[in-house]
């Protein structure tokens, strides 16, 4: 069971006064009460661009925590297994593997 907000997580940072906030998706409507489209994960403070770099970061952590779930399980299967590489010396799935790495980085990195 997971006790974090699932993702995706988004940015705000519209106003360079304010904090930047980091939301996700309200999933609950309660009786009587309009259903708000996100709900604020968490306000991010401090100067800019420091506050920008910090809040992306927070956003992409359901991102970065799924990629390397999953490069944790195939590690741990192929250790358990004895197994580093396949036949051609590379798994054919590290490719993807690598792209889903590299955009949850870019997303922490604004890019």
């Amino acid at each position: 069971m997971n006790t974090y907000t699932e993702g995706p997580w988004e940015l705000d940072c519209s106003d360079n006064t304010a904090p930047a906030i980091v939301r996700a998706p309200y999933p609950h409507k309660l009786p009587g009460q309009p259903l708000p489209e996100w709900r604020a994960i968490c306000q991010v403070y401090g100067p800019s661009p420091v506050r920008e770099a910090n809040a992306r970061l927070i956003a992409s952590a359901p991102e970065l925590l799924a990629a390397l779930l999953e490069v944790a399980g195939r590690l741990d299967r192929w250790a358990k297994n004895g197994i580093a590489r396949g036949p051609s010396g590379q798994d054919a799935d590290w490719p993807t593997l690598l792209t889903q790495i590299h955009d949850a980085i870019a997303k922490a990195q604004g890019r």
